[in-house]
């Protein structure tokens, strides 16, 4: 990478989730995440990552990958190691009527293994649903959409699917009403701004208990 660099204080921040230098975020289109999710992927291989860089000239990254021994026909005992709450396989239809946050949204599932369904309305995710004739087993919607509520955009598709798909209602609305009737719907909420690590443990428990809640 021939950009600015990297500062040796930084360089342990730009592999958190949603975290971008000054520089970088002015300059370039992202949320953050790729670092991360390279991160991950890396350490369940257990490749490390390494960071090399001169603040002004550029960086470089490397990925160390064990040698096979000469006349070694395969490496069966180098198994990755399991991560917790692992919610690979499942299929999460996501509605948001902001395209960053579906994409980073979309990016961040994807590196978990999930199946991923974008939408921006609740009519899109009604067409996508018919269209791709596929069933979520997870709803994930923002409270304030466009021309509705994430309540009432939820409801829509359970009925249009005829069963209650488990959902999480994300908002930053933290008033009572707003939490009573996410409740009294037997959804779930979660405030924002999410975190990764509590995002992935609610679709793990909502996966493994549909009644299962977050907050």
């Amino acid at each position: 990478d021939t950009g600015s660099g990297i500062d040796a204080k930084d360089r342990a921040v730009i592999f958190k989730e949603f975290h971008r230098l000054d520089g970088a975020a002015q300059s370039v289109r992202g949320l953050g995440l790729g670092l991360s999710i390279v991160q991950r992927i890396a350490a369940v291989l257990d490749h490390p990552v390494e960071v090399e860089s001169i603040v002004g000239r550029g960086t470089l990254f490397s990925v160390s990958i064990p040698r096979r021994p000469q006349g070694v026909r395969s490496i069966e005992d180098r198994r990755p190691r399991p991560m917790g709450h692992d919610v690979s396989g499942t299929i999460v239809l996501v509605i948001d009527n902001e395209r960053d946050i579906v994409e980073g949204t979309h990016l961040l599932l994807s590196g978990w293994g999930c199946q991923v369904i974008t939408a921006e309305s609740e009519q899109e995710a009604l067409e996508r649903l018919r269209d791709d004739d596929i069933t979520p087993d997870l709803i994930l919607a923002d409270y304030h959409l466009t021309d509705t509520l994430g309540t009432a955009t939820v409801r829509a598709i359970q009925n249009a699917l005829g069963r209650d798909v488990p959902a999480i209602i994300i908002t930053a609305d933290r008033t009572a009403e707003i939490t009573e009737e996410i409740a009294a719907m037997n959804l779930t909420v979660m405030r924002k701004p999410v975190r990764p690590a509590a995002l992935r443990a609610a679709i793990y428990q909502m996966r493994e208990s549909p009644v299962a809640a977050a907050e």
